[in-house]
Order: structure tokens, then sequence, then C-alpha cells
């Protein structure tokens, strides 16, 4: 089954992001700073601040996936509506179901 160009340009998208993400992590893990009244430098071990924004700009894009589906499912015509042909027969214009997606690999 050949890929789409829309399929191609989010699957180039998705390594972008996630390199950019894991070298930020790295960057961000770099930082030191002195400790309190004085003492010495110290540097993080992995910041607590850091985990909770990178839990947050995750789990914001599941959020977005449910509006995105949720608005899809108001139109009198859904297009990301799970049928045989996309599920079975490989369809690539249509998106996956939402079934599919939540499957463990």
């Amino acid at each position: 089954m050949a890929w789409s160009r829309y399929q191609l340009g989010l699957a180039a998208l998705m390594l972008l992001t996630g390199s950019i993400n894991t070298l930020a992590a790295k960057w961000a893990d770099n930082f030191s700073a002195a400790g309190c009244g004085g003492t010495e430098e110290h540097s993080f071990q992995h910041p607590f601040l850091q985990a909770v924004g990178m839990f947050l700009g995750e789990f914001s894009c599941l959020a977005v996936f449910y509006l995105l589906l949720c608005r899809d499912r108001r139109r009198p015509e859904p297009s990301m509506a799970p049928t045989i042909s996309n599920i079975f027969v490989g369809d690539t214009d249509r998106a996956l179901s939402e079934s599919l997606q939540m499957t463990p690999i």
C-alpha cells in the first residue's frame, strides 16, 4: 500500500517534532543553578516542571483529537467515521477509526 502525500507529510512532521522534543529535553536537563542561601551550584536531575510541561503538551494532542472527532461527528457526512473499506481494504484517503488508534501495539 503506497503512502499518500498527507501521510508522508504527517510522518515527517512527527519525526521533526519528536526530534525537537528530545533535543529540548536534553538541553533543559543540562541546566544548573545556584542553591538557596549562596550554596554551591548543582545540576538538575530531571526537572519536575519540565516533565509536567511535556505531559500537558502530549495530553493536549489527545484533547485536540477528540475535539476534531466531536466536530466531525456533528457533520452530515462524517469523514472520520469507521467503515469496512477504510479498516480492512486500506482506503488511504480516510482517517483511521478511533478504536484502531487506541489499540496497543
